[in-house]
């Protein structure tokens, strides 16, 4: 059974629309993560099947029943905010049993309950302890556990981590993977945090201005985006993405990318059925940085070089990240740490053919250039 389903959302403040017809079907136990730029609409659409926001037209359901109409306290749904939101009058088994208090649950049942959500979350040693002398990781914890322990069918995230330092954001992001996997619940989460999107998802929905640019799961929308803003968006640092021509002659399909202040690059490209391209038509050419290599391809067929010089270096200390240009654009490498690069070498890179993508340059969308699996070559 689908989880949450949303069938033509829309959301309009006036005659401004921020939310443009969203289409998606979560089933349940999935941990889907909302993704995009500041402005997106991705916290709108959350509150929206939160019940905290009305939509405009469209259908939301959760759990196959429909919730234009229905409440927020009456969805079935949890929700945990950005702040942790907690009374600081009372003391954490307090806090996370306040919600069944209200609702007149028998005390023994809330110590129960309170009790298994704490010792889930590592907080079982600190229930009589007052939010002022927790740290900012516990105090978010705490907000998970209220959540849990109201038992609901869909648990909301509104970027929970984004007011934690590194280290705790990255203790409190595994935390919340093994609370999924424990619970097997269907769970909503809101991050402009790429890495929070990539690690905790079993799918992820790409927003931009509102519209729903991709959905699938983590492999693909960082492999295979479906158009240059998923691809620029997605990674750090992004996808490369350099204007090019589409070449076709004696040797095949080639693509040429154009360079202010050198030759052109010249570069194979995998001669497959979807391709289909004209010659001389324009496109924009994408490889991820950590694709290519430092030293030359070889006479290896699969793979291509490019000649180019480096114009920058930065160190992060587990790589060494190679910046030179082309006419688009910057160009990034990411190379191991031992990589004998530095700025202003003379130098080449190469890559597999295989991680190649190529996009329409006037519409932006994916061209494929890989062979669909179980088609003979």
């Amino acid at each position: 059974m689908t989880g949450v389903s949303l069938r033509g959302v829309r959301k309009s403040y006036g005659a401004v629309e921020v939310i443009h017809g969203i289409d998606l079907e979560i089933e349940r136990g999935d941990f889907v993560v909302f993704v995009g730029p500041s402005g997106c609409g991705k916290s709108t659409l959350l509150r929206m099947i939160a019940g905290l926001e009305n939509i405009t037209s469209g259908s939301i359901d959760i759990s196959g029943k429909t919730v234009n109409d229905v409440p927020s306290p009456d969805r079935g749904i949890s929700m945990v905010f950005q702040s942790y939101a907690l009374y600081p009058h009372m003391t954490v088994a307090d806090n996370m049993g306040f919600g069944l208090k209200v609702r007149r649950t028998p005390v023994q049942r809330i110590r129960e309950t309170v009790g298994a959500a704490a010792k889930a979350l590592q907080l079982d040693t600190y229930l009589e302890r007052f939010p002022k002398a927790l740290s900012g990781g516990q105090r978010q914890r705490v907000a998970i556990g209220r959540a849990i322990v109201r038992e609901p069918e869909v648990f909301l995230f509104d970027e929970p981590l984004s007011n934690l330092d590194a280290s705790l954001r990255n203790q409190t992001r595994i935390e919340i993977a093994r609370l999924h996997r424990s619970l097997d619940a269907t769970m909503i989460y809101v991050t402009h945090d790429q890495i929070e999107a990539l690690t905790l998802a079993t799918k992820i929905a790409v927003l931009r201005d509102g519209v729903l640019q991709q959905f699938d799961t983590p492999e693909q929308v960082y492999n295979s985006p479906t158009n240059t803003f998923v691809a620029g968006f997605m990674g750090a640092p992004p996808m490369n993405l350099i204007d090019g021509r589409v070449g076709i002659d004696s040797s095949g399909l080639h693509l040429m990318l154009e360079r202010s202040d050198a030759d052109p690059v010249r570069l194979p490209l995998p001669d497959v059925a979807a391709t289909r391209q004209r010659d001389g038509q324009r496109v924009v050419f994408g490889l991820r940085p950590e694709v290519l290599g430092h030293g030359r391809a070889g006479d290896d067929p699969a793979r291509a070089e490019m000649s180019c010089q480096i114009n920058y270096v930065e160190v992060t200390g587990a790589d060494r990240i190679a910046v030179t240009e082309f006419t688009g654009g910057q160009f990034f490498a990411r190379l191991p740490a031992g990589s004998q690069v530095n700025e202003g070498d003379e130098t080449v890179l190469s890559f597999d053919l295989q991680h190649i993508n190529l996009f329409d340059w006037e519409t932006g969308l994916r061209i494929e250039t890989r062979i669909p699996a179980g088609t003979a070559p």
